[in-house]
């Protein structure tokens, strides 16, 4: 997130413009389990990475989605 400035003045109230979602995708690509949503990649690509890591035997996968939100 870059600060937005205006006339020389940095705005405080600032919003994220997306944030990520991670779900584990079951069977016929649909979404079993949505695991949490995360204000960057880096933080929903470790929760599912961690997730995968601590169900070795379970076969379904994890998707990272970014999701934009309204201004």
């Amino acid at each position: 997130m870059q600060p937005e400035i205006a006339d020389g003045v940095v705005k405080f109230n600032q919003r994220p413009k997306s944030k990520w979602v991670v779900e584990v995708i079951g069977m016929g690509g649909r979404v079993d389990m949505k695991l949490g949503e995360f204000p960057t990649y880096g933080d929903a690509l470790y929760c599912g990475l961690t997730w995968m890591n601590e169900h070795p035997d379970d076969l379904r996968l994890t998707r990272e989605r970014e999701v934009r939100l309204k201004e």
